[in-house]
């Protein structure tokens, strides 16, 4: 909204209103926000100035269950906590503390707050990545200090890595710090996002990796290389 709010909005499908529009921010600048649903809630993330905030409302008539409440204390280079639940009740996130990458897994609290099960730097990995859990799969794509291109690593729920790091575009270019994850009737994962190379007009693409193993499935496929639009970046993507 106007003056760099956090608004929220509740309407159906044929565009009538049920939740107004209402500033779940607190009434000061506040910017980068993503969210993610959690049993019947919808988590919201942004971050005022430095600090990181977050509120929780409600999926079932969108009233507010948590407030815009402090959260995060340390430096972030970006402001972005991607967060995905999992079948055990917790949130998988990711977050930066200053440029490096912070991978944890949080159990939300009765009456605010979250409780850190388990957490680390993932090695490398600089200012940027987001993840998706798949039943018994974290899947992280991450940029590293050294390049711009994506590269990837699986964990299981409970921390275990079981595909090693790698760089599956065996390429070089520069790609959105922030891609699109999904996964397809298959449980293969798909990465979405936008290449820019030298002397070339940028254009969106496309990657398939196995679900089980993340080896490379499907290489870089062009979906968009002329008036490209702006891709807007969500935590979900539906797959035909």
């Amino acid at each position: 909204k106007d003056n760099a709010r956090i608004g929220y909005k509740v309407f159906l499908m044929d565009g009538t209103t049920v939740v107004p529009d209402t500033m779940v921010s607190r009434d000061t600048n506040s910017f980068y926000p993503t969210c993610t649903y959690y049993s019947d809630s919808l988590f919201a993330f942004w971050r005022e100035y430095n600090p990181v905030y977050y509120c929780i409302r409600s999926l079932e008539d969108g009233s507010e269950i948590t407030p815009a409440t402090y959260l995060v204390t340390e430096y972030t280079d970006y402001g972005h906590i991607r967060a995905c639940p999992d079948s055990l009740g917790r949130l998988h996130t990711i977050r930066n503390i200053g440029q490096d990458v912070y991978y944890a897994v949080w159990i939300p609290k009765e009456g605010g707050g979250f409780d850190e099960e388990y957490g680390w730097f993932i090695p490398n990995a600089w200012v940027s990545a987001v993840l998706l859990v798949d039943g018994d799969r974290v899947h992280v794509v991450y940029q590293t200090y050294q390049d711009a291109t994506p590269h990837y690593l699986q964990y299981d729920l409970e921390g275990n890595l079981t595909v090693f790091p790698y760089d599956f575009t065996a390429d070089e270019f520069e790609t959105y710090r922030f891609p699109e994850l999904a996964v397809d009737c298959n449980r293969d994962l798909v990465v979405v996002t936008k290449v820019h190379r030298i002397e070339e007009t940028p254009f969106y693409a496309f990657w398939k990796l196995d679900g089980a193993n993340g080896s490379l499935l499907v290489d870089e496929k062009c979906l968009v290389e002329s008036n490209i639009p702006e891709m807007d970046i969500s935590s979900h993507m539906d797959m035909a």
